[in-house]
């Protein structure tokens, strides 16, 4: 877990200016998962341990907030985009898509590649939908 972590310390999180948005976030979402998948099976048994331990469950919530907070600056970058919506509540939605990556990690190491594939696209296209206007109406 400290090697995830190290490694997840050391990952640009500054999405990259894409001339669409929607496939810039799929490109970035894809990107910072990809050397993440060798830790499905880490990330699935920290989480049981966690649970069955008072230290490793503090430390679990304490590597969430860190996490949180890392993906509430992403959240926060992308709300300075023209398109951006100004009333979304990003603390929440942060804290909700932590939740979601954690466990789409977690289930990762079981996926056929093509699933977890789909469920990051379908990841960014939730972001973009909740941060974004679509005027393709």
């Amino acid at each position: 877990m400290n090697e995830l972590l190290e490694r997840l310390s050391s990952l640009d999180l500054r999405p990259k200016d894409s001339a669409n948005l929607r496939t810039g976030l799929r490109s970035f979402l894809a990107g910072v998962f990809r050397a993440d998948l060798e830790y499905g099976g880490v990330v699935r048994a920290w989480q049981e341990a966690a649970l069955a331990d008072t230290e490793l469950g503090q430390m679990q919530t304490a590597i969430a907030s860190w996490t949180e907070a890392r993906i509430l600056r992403v959240l926060q970058h992308l709300r300075k985009c023209p398109q951006a919506r100004p009333d979304r509540e990003l603390p929440a939605f942060a804290r909700m898509m932590d939740r979601h990556f954690w466990s789409l990690l977690a289930r990762s190491y079981s996926m056929p590649p093509g699933d977890f594939d789909r469920e990051i696209r379908m990841a960014a296209d939730v972001i973009y939908h909740y941060l974004f206007c679509d005027f393709r109406r």
